[in-house]
This record gives structure tokens, C-alpha cells and sequence, in this order.
């Protein structure tokens, strides 16, 4: 019996480095790659940085893999876990990246909470900034939404809540005119979206200082061509 060894993080991005081309198949192998979280811990994700609030908290797990984002009650303003790899359409071709098995605890309505997309590292929560995103959010007030946001398109749909009772996959879909929000593969909202931007993955927390801690894990961060 001969037993296939597994590869490394690190084999795995070089083969990919390797076979980086031209079709969208090859570029989405890369991103995959570099988006994996099979390391040891946090500070080996180089690709992926954290804008952290007082009393919030970065973390990864190996087995099996959680990348957390935790805040504290007395925490203020927006806090995330975002990856610096591009996942643009002119790049990627249409595509779609999914959040898998996401879990978030819900204990305190006046958080904000963001899944998604967005342009970059600065600026305020993902929804009513003026970067361009395109995410899934629960505004603090208990609702759920889908936005596409930058400074002179701002639009928002309200979705079904989310039951966080639960671990969910969130999917969304972008072929460069219309953004989709799928839960769990079921298709939720879809806008008109069509802002050439550098897309990077991200989730966030927003706390005004009151409530609980809160924490949003995912499992893995997968992108697929449509």
C-alpha cells in the first residue's frame, strides 16, 4: 500500500506560483492558495492583516481551521481580519468566493457585522464607508442586508436574518455586472454592481462599547469560477 503524502501550505502556494497562467483556472488556483489557513498559527498568514480595535482579537486554529474574529464589549469602532490577495474580476474572470462554515455568536444586537468583499484596509465598517465592497451585513439593529458600497453607489437590499444558531456558508457571486448573495447555496439578493475594484476577503466587527464579546470564525476561504 502506498500512502500519498499530504502537501504543505507552502508546497502548495509554490506549485501554484509554478503554474500561475494566463486562464482564470490557473489564477484562481493562486488565490486559493494563498488564502489557505493550513499553518500553524495567525502570523504565518502573511497575505491575510488585522485592523484591531482595543480589546479585539485575532486567532487561527490548525485542526480543525478557524480563523477568529473576536471584540471585546468596551471595544469602539470597526475592527478586521482582511486578505491582501486581489480577487478582482479582470483578473479572475466571473467568479465566486464562498465563506465556509462560518459561525458568529449574535449576543449583542448593536454589533455590525460584515462578510464579504471590500476595496481595502482603512476607513469604517464595510457598509456605509466609501470604499467599494460588496458583503453581507447585519446592521446592529438586529437586520440583515446585502450591499455593494463605494462613494457614489450605495446600494442595499434587506435580506431574510440569518439564524446564528447555527454554522452557515456564504457565497458571493460577481460576474461584473450583477453581485450575488447566496446562504448555504440558496440565492438570498442580487444587485447591479459593476465597480472595477482590487476585491480582497474580509470579516469585521463594528462595536459602539456596549454588549457582550462577539466573534465570527470561518473555516475556509474558497474562490471558484462561475
Amino acid at each position: 500500500m502506498v500512502l500519498e503524502k499530504i502537501p504543505t501550505f507552502s508546497e502548495v502556494q509554490t506549485w501554484a506560483n509554478n503554474n500561475f497562467v494566463d486562464a482564470p483556472l490557473g489564477r484562481i488556483s493562486r488565490v486559493n492558495a494563498n488564502l489557505s489557513l493550513e499553518v500553524s498559527d495567525f502570523s504565518a498568514l502573511d497575505n491575510w492583516s488585522a485592523t484591531l480595535e482595543t480589546n479585539a482579537f485575532a486567532s487561527l486554529t490548525g485542526r480543525p481551521r478557524r480563523l477568529a474574529l473576536s471584540v471585546e464589549s468596551t471595544s469602539y469602532g470597526a475592527s478586521r481580519i482582511m486578505s491582501d490577495v486581489l480577487t478582482t474580476r479582470d483578473s479572475l474572470g466571473e467568479f465566486k468566493i464562498t465563506f465556509k462554515d462560518v459561525s458568529y455568536t449574535n449576543t449583542d444586537m448593536n454589533d455590525k457585522v460584515g462578510i464579504g468583499l471590500r476595496e481595502d484596509n482603512t476607513g469604517d465598517f464595510i457598509q456605509g464607508g466609501s470604499d467599494a465592497a460588496i458583503a453581507y451585513y447585519h446592521n446592529g439593529n438586529d437586520n440583515d442586508s446585502f450591499t455593494t458600497t463605494n462613494s457614489t453607489d450605495v446600494p442595499t437590499a434587506s435580506i431574510s436574518d440569518i439564524d446564528w444558531g447555527s454554522n452557515h456558508d456564504i457565497t458571493i457571486e460577481w460576474d461584473g455586472i450583477i453581485a450575488r448573495l447566496l446562504i448555504d447555496g440558496v440565492l438570498e439578493s442580487s444587485l447591479s454592481h459593476s465597480v472595477s475594484a482590487d476585491y480582497r476577503p474580509v470579516i469585521e466587527i463594528h462595536r459602539d462599547g456596549s454588549g457582550r464579546r462577539d466573534t465570527i470564525e470561518v473555516g475556509e476561504v474558497i474562490v471558484e469560477a462561475l
